[in-house]
C-alpha cells in the first residue's frame, strides 16, 4: 500500500472494523465493494479461529475417523 492510502480508505469509508470479543481485540477489514441501493453493507459474522473446523471438515467432509484425527494433532500435524 502506498504512503497515506490507508488514511485515503478511511476517508472514503472503505473499510470496516469488527471487534473479536474471543481474542479481545479489533480488526480492520475491507469494506464493501459497491454500494447497493436498499442493500447496506455489513460485516454478518467474525471470521473463523484457526483451525475451528478441523474435525468438521476432517471427519465430516474427508472421513477421517476421530482416532486419524488425534493421531494428527498429536503429532501437531493440526
Amino acid at each position: 500500500m502506498q504512503p497515506g492510502l490507508g488514511e485515503r480508505f478511511d476517508q472514503l469509508d472503505l473499510v470496516a472494523r469488527a471487534d473479536r470479543t474471543g481474542l479481545g481485540r479489533s480488526f480492520t477489514y475491507p469494506g464493501e465493494a459497491a454500494i447497493y441501493n436498499g442493500s447496506p453493507w455489513r460485516i454478518s459474522r467474525r471470521a473463523p479461529l484457526i483451525g475451528e473446523h478441523n474435525a468438521e471438515i476432517l471427519c465430516g467432509e474427508l472421513a477421517l475417523s476421530s482416532g486419524e484425527l488425534t493421531v494428527l494433532m498429536e503429532n501437531r500435524v493440526i
